[in-house]
């Protein structure tokens, strides 16, 4: 036998009380507030806790605004498309991450869609006392989905503790394959010190100090990784060889190398974007295209894993390069 649920009572099931839904609310828009002024920007994926939480209120609270059926009707109307364009917000700030994200978007979507396949068209739903376990399992499970694999990755991805402890001054590269190409090499500070806007040492971790074939590390100087046109005049060569690219911007390393150089820009930006890194000489979206296109091989593992039995520390996009589609 159905009996007659209204979105209020299954969102009683599930909060108990209103005091609980009212608080979660707040606490999440706080933290959204919070972590966007003061922590980072990136903190606006919280806005996916927060539609769902305000479109239970709505309704909890329906029979107490007790609007006419009119102004019901518009705040219906602007509900729903309220909902689309903050989807479709959300998914332009995703727009150039890669599939990783766009999987746990896609439990995002699913969830919001699903808590409006249970009501939240203002109108009543028939559902049995046996689905309603049914019910509270789904939503837990989707819950628990999209903490375990679209928040709980971005946070790892995009969080790293300063090892600042493990380097100082004195700085030198572990022993390691050279970056450009084979020849006669020197070292190299993939971020470069002048852009950091701090005196502090942070340019001298080991991830960061790479053996560089010279001629290719002598053209480069401090100029920003990115796009450079595969032209003749901004080829670089070395004993006949193509070493890399560069124009009045930009130094690009040959295709060998891109992933190389990339995972190590993504690890120093991660771990140093608060610690006086300047942002502007990172491209992220296109250290994500290179990593892509030149995955992680046995030598740069193998360097990677000599950081950490020397130092204690590694560069995650090495170990595990899958987060690097959480990055934002």
């Amino acid at each position: 036998m159905l009996s007659s649920i209204s979105l209020k009572n299954i969102t009683n099931i599930i909060f108990k009380e209103k005091r609980f839904l009212l608080f979660a609310l707040l606490f999440s828009t706080l933290l959204m507030v919070f972590g966007v002024l003061f922590l980072d920007n990136r903190w606006w994926w919280i806005l996916v806790i927060i539609i769902p939480l305000s479109y239970a209120l709505l309704h909890l609270y329906k029979t107490e605004i007790n609007y006419p059926s009119v102004k019901s009707e518009t705040i219906k109307y602007a509900l729903n498309w309220s909902t689309f364009f903050m989807l479709i917000f959300v998914l332009l700030l995703a727009i150039f991450v890669t599939a990783w994200w766009w999987f746990g978007l896609l439990i995002v979507i699913s969830m919001l869609g699903m808590i409006g396949s249970f009501g939240l068209d203002l109108e009543y739903h028939y559902i049995s006392k046996q689905n309603q376990k049914k019910i509270l399992i789904m939503v837990s499970s989707v819950f628990l989905m999209l903490t375990l694999l679209f928040f709980i990755p971005s946070l790892v991805a995009n969080f790293n503790q300063n090892p600042k402890d493990s380097f100082s001054s004195q700085w030198h590269p572990v022993t390691s394959y050279s970056i450009y190409g084979s020849g006669q090499t020197n070292t190299e500070h993939v971020i470069a010190r002048s852009w950091y806007t701090t005196d502090q040492n942070y340019v001298n971790d080991y991830v960061n100090i790479i053996w560089s074939l010279q001629q290719a590390n002598s053209a480069r100087a401090n100029l920003k990784f990115g796009r450079v046109l595969k032209v003749e005049k901004n080829k670089i060569y070395y004993d006949g060889e193509l070493i890399g690219y560069k124009n009045d911007d930009y130094f690009m390393p040959i295709d060998e190398y891109k992933g190389d150089v990339a995972r190590i820009l993504l690890y120093m930006y991660v771990t140093y974007k608060d610690d006086g890194l300047n942002r502007k000489y990172i491209n992220v979206g296109l250290m994500k295209t290179w990593s892509k296109s030149d995955p992680v091989d046995e030598r740069e593992k193998l360097r990677n894993e000599t950081i950490e039995q020397m130092y204690g520390y590694k560069n995650r996009f090495v170990s595990t390069p899958w987060l690097i589609g959480f990055i934002v």
